[in-house]
Order: C-alpha cells, then structure tokens, then sequence
C-alpha cells in the first residue's frame, strides 16, 4: 500500500496545539442548566420546516438547549454573560459530543459566579480578533461599539466587557463592521435600525449610549449586523412562529427612537425572542439553513429559502410543531 503517513522535519515545538486540531464545522450548543458540548452539523439531518424535529441534547426534563452557533474548531469563542463580562476559549477545547449526551458544565472551563448566564455566543477567527469590532445591546436599549483587541488579556475569570446600569442586562453581542447597519429588535415585535458609523468605538469600561426608546413592559431581545441592504430580517416568536420580511421595509433612522413594527404579536404568536438577517443569495441558497430550538429539546432545521416571506405587521407562519406547554429557545442560521 501507498504510505499514508506524511513525515515532515521540524524543530520541536513548533508545531502549536491548535495546528494539530481538524479544521471542521461544529455546532455548539448551550443548555439553560449551563452544559455545553459540540457536535458536528452532520448529526442532525436537514428537513420541512414546520416539523416536530429531532432530539438536540439529551438535557434533563427542566433543562433547555439556549444558545447555538456554528462555527471552525480553530476559531476562538467568546461568552457574553447577563452581567456584562466576557470570557473566552478556543472551540476545540470545549466538550465533543453527540446528540445523545448533555455535554459538560460550562464552568469547568469559564469561572461564572452565582446567578450569571451566558446572553451571547461569539465566535471569531484569527483577522477578526485584530481588526473587528464588538456591538453590545442591554435589555433597557442601551448601545456600545468596542473593538475586539480591547479582549486580548482575558482570565479564566473573565473581565467587563460593558457597565451596565441597575437592573439592566446584556441581551445580545454581534461583530459590527463600519458600513452596516444595526437592527434592534424588542420582545413586543418593535424595530430601528441605524447605522453602525453613527456611535464610535468605546473602551471596555463605558456604559454606552440609547440605541431603542422602549415602551412600559417592553425590553430589548436581541440585535444583529446586517451587511447588506437587499436583504431580509427574520424573526421567530415563543410559540414557534416566523417569517422574514424585506430589509427595505425597514427605513434606516436615528439612534435612540421608538422604532417600528416587525412582527405582529399576539397570544397566538408569543413574544418575540429570535431575530437574525437572512441575505437576499441565502433566499436561494439551499446551504443556508435555519434551526430553531425548543425548551423541550428539540430542533428542527431547514432551508432559509423556505421561510416565508411576509410584510412587517404579519404574524407569519409556523417553523416548528410545539407540544402543549413547549415553546421556542433559541434559533440559529447556518
């Protein structure tokens, strides 16, 4: 036979750790009990949106898959807590698994003090760690740009990423670039999008400045960077309901507003509480796919084509079967 061994001259040790890893994509999956665990893309089988979905994580029957990315195993992850402080590792080191283990607990590799949760999942490669910038938005509306070098030094124990006022949270942290724009998006199905070049960059300590002007009993869900203008916004509520809707329906406007309309909620719909950009080449790209997570533990993934296309004030269409007293975690774009 063919030798299928390479060998190679080098001097010792300079060959790195992260060298030797597999460059493959993974999903990494975050549970509400803080487990987590990575599993490759190929364990869960691409179907029809609006099915019951297969098994994500055997979690216990309180537990409930929260947080999902897909990502390289080279790549560094970032975790955004509730808090507002950053700790990170490099995927490979995080627990390998399948769909049938829970993972391991999230603070055998991050220290996280007592009542504090992961809000945001990043992960960024070798040129974003040195030119990208980080976006933060508070559960009040509060907003902040930093750039990622200012998290080069980070202990196990983590350090501030962004001071928050009291009782606000963090609830979302994306990579901005200069010319996007950002979408905020509230649990009341309200929206405003801006421009990123409209704040500056901050240092690692500063509490930011209004991004939403939010209504009594309303809050901030979550935000993402949209990178292109033809594009679409989409949306999932609680009780498993979403669609995407045209990014020109959604008119670029000033920092610190109400906002507009972008879903219709409604006791049928539930909250909103997933929101991520779809471009208009993913629309027939049958390699983009949606997955869309349930408190009970299943996940159901599809095609992003096969989302429905439907106006701003539209409640949408059904993505996932729920069964009596489930609902919607967490979604994810591929």
């Amino acid at each position: 036979d063919a030798r299928r061994t390479t060998i190679v001259h080098t001097a010792p040790g300079a060959v790195s750790e992260e060298e030797l890893v597999a460059d493959e994509t993974h999903i990494l999956l975050l549970s509400d009990a803080g487990y987590i665990k990575r599993t490759s893309v190929n364990e869960y089988r691409s179907q029809k949106r609006g099915g019951v979905g297969t098994k994500a994580a055997e979690l216990r029957e309180e537990d409930f898959t929260t947080r999902a990315i897909i990502t390289s195993t080279r790549n560094t992850v970032y975790f955004f807590s509730n808090t507002g402080k950053v700790y990170k590792t490099k995927m490979y080191e995080l627990p390998l698994g399948n769909r049938s283990t829970k993972g391991k607990a999230l603070i055998n590799y991050i220290a996280l003090t007592a009542g504090e949760r992961i809000t945001s999942m990043i992960a960024v490669d070798a040129k974003q760690e040195k030119t990208g910038a980080l976006f933060f938005i508070t559960k009040q509306g509060t907003i902040k740009k930093t750039n990622v070098n200012e998290f080069d030094n980070i202990r196990k124990s983590g350090i501030v990423a962004v001071q928050l006022d009291t009782h606000d949270e963090l609830v979302s942290t994306f990579l901005v670039q200069e010319k996007d724009t950002v979408c905020m998006v509230s649990s009341d199905g309200k929206s405003i999008r801006f421009e990123a070049s409209s704040l500056r960059s901050l240092g690692r300590s500063a509490r930011g400045v209004r991004g939403m002007n939010l209504q009594k009993g309303d809050a901030v869900i979550g935000g993402l960077a949209v990178t292109d203008n033809k594009g679409y916004l989409a949306v999932v509520s609680e009780k498993g309901l979403g669609k995407k809707t045209s990014l020109s329906e959604f008119k670029v406007q000033s920092r610190g507003g109400t906002g507009i309309i972008a879903m219709d909620v409604s006791d049928r719909t539930g909250k909103v509480n997933g929101v991520f950009f779809i471009s208009d080449v993913e629309k027939e790209d049958t390699s983009s796919e949606l997955l869309v997570m349930s408190k009970k533990g299943n996940i159901v993934r599809f095609s992003a084509k096969d989302i429905p296309e439907r106006g701003r004030s539209t409640q949408g269409v059904s993505l996932i079967k729920l069964k009596d007293g489930d609902s919607v975690s967490s979604s994810s774009l591929i």
